[in-house]
């Protein structure tokens, strides 16, 4: 799996749960893979950095 299929399966199955069933992973799986990798989910179906990198000024 990598950032891009994710994103794309999440957007088009609206949830983690179908996301998941899009990509042939049980829904665990894909919840530790975002974990792992730094995102979660915000608000429905969007996939955002769990911890933005803040600018330096």
């Amino acid at each position: 799996m990598d950032v891009q299929q994710v994103k794309e399966a999440i957007e088009a199955g609206g949830s983690i749960r179908a996301a998941a069933k899009l990509l042939g992973k049980s829904y665990q799986s894909l919840q530790w893979w975002l974990a792992r990798n730094g995102y979660r989910i915000e608000k429905r179906a969007v996939l955002v950095k769990a911890h933005p990198v803040k600018e330096s000024k």
